[in-house]
């Protein structure tokens, strides 16, 4: 059997349902992934070909990546050339790696377990909760980009600035920084009581008590679209319910989904709500964590297991970066990284960037061969 298959079911969360069947059921002899290259005209499509047999799996696939595809490209030269020995399982997305991926790596998963015989450990695995955005039905009205609009519903009353928020969206991001943000209405629907966290309820807002925004919110232009969008709360002006709405008010990493290079920054005073397009999470040690995920070998360890926009540009989804493995560092050497960060933050030096890429280097135990790999993925 062979297929010519145009979806993203090598390495996405979606998916998995193929990569199981196709593994239990056939034995994948040859895979041939063009990752971002665009066979057909006027359509942007991720494309692979894969020829399997009907009998016992034997765990050897035969791979190559076509990044630059011409159609003048003498095909079977080229994956003569480049094939590559893999094996695949169910669990965990398919990709092409050379030998030199398959060094690398095995070094990183070695630095990323806590015991020999141990799984890597991610940040699934360390118990880190990753949650998306508000998802408001109706960013144009609650979503504000106008700080004189903001100042105006202030001055009609002065309440409105208990339910206006700092928002952030996935452009507002870099490395490390918070750039720009934007303002949100938070009329949120409220919580129930947990008490198995033992925290109180919070009301939902009433819109009724902020006569200002209620104005914005009842103009004819509005109010028939609050009641029409399907993620609203107990009323139209409200949003839907949010679980986890007082983690927005922790320090917490955030990030945006779609972007060339790792852009995790740091809310540390919990300021920031963020939008749908932005994905967040809270807890301990996030200043090294920050610093492993914006580092060159977690932005490599990444572009072997993402997928993309169908256009080169990676996708920093939720379920791909619980995934990602995390290095069991001493205490001594992970205070190292973030003593880095503190001068970073205090300087904005980019040597200190590469000093601290050099530490997880070492740490990790990647040799001088292995950075060249590393760093040149980029270039």
């Amino acid at each position: 059997m062979a297929g010519l298959l145009i979806f993203t079911w090598l390495r996405s969360d979606s998916g998995g349902g193929v990569r199981q069947y196709m593994y239990a059921n056939s034995d994948p002899m040859l895979l041939i992934d063009f990752k971002d290259a665009q066979l057909f005209d006027n359509v942007t499509v991720a494309t692979n070909i894969l020829m399997a047999r009907k009998s016992k799996n034997s765990h050897k696939t035969m791979a190559c990546e076509i990044h630059d595809y011409k159609k003048k490209l003498n095909l079977n030269s080229y994956i003569s050339d480049k094939l590559v020995e893999n094996h695949y399982d169910a669990e965990n997305p398919w990709v092409v790696l050379s030998e030199a991926d398959k060094r690398i790596l095995s070094k990183v998963d070695k630095a990323c377990k806590k015991d020999t015989d141990a799984a890597p450990t991610t940040l699934y695995s360390m118990g880190y909760n990753i949650y998306s955005g508000f998802k408001t039905g109706l960013n144009e009205v609650y979503c504000i980009d106008n700080q004189d609009e903001v100042e105006r519903l202030i001055a009609d009353d002065s309440k409105s600035r208990e339910i206006i928020v700092d928002m952030v969206r996935g452009e507002d991001l870099s490395k490390f920084k918070i750039n720009d943000h934007i303002w949100l209405l938070n009329i949120h629907n409220g919580l129930k009581k947990d008490e198995e966290k033992g925290e109180e309820g919070l009301p939902r807002v009433n819109v009724g008590f902020y006569p200002a925004v209620k104005r914005r919110l009842d103009n004819e232009n509005v109010y028939p679209r609050l009641v029409k969008r399907e993620d609203q709360g107990d009323t139209p002006y409200n949003l839907r319910n949010c679980a986890y709405l007082r983690e927005f008010g922790k320090p917490k990493i955030m990030w945006g989904e779609l972007s060339d290079k790792p852009k995790f920054a740091y809310d540390k005073d919990g300021r920031y709500y963020c939008l749908n397009t932005v994905f967040f999470f809270t807890g301990e040690r996030l200043e090294f964590l920050l610093c492993y995920l914006n580092s060159s070998v977690c932005e490599y360890i990444f572009s072997k297991r993402c997928t993309t926009s169908g256009t080169g540009t990676m996708r920093w989804l939720k379920y791909t970066v619980e995934r990602l493995p995390v290095p069991q560092l001493s205490d001594v050497q992970e205070k190292e990284i973030v003593d880095l960060y503190y001068e970073y933050e205090n300087t904005s030096d980019e040597d200190v960037l590469k000093r601290m890429n050099s530490l997880f280097y070492q740490f990790i135990g990647l040799d001088e061969a292995d950075v060249r790999i590393v760093e040149g993925t980029f270039k």
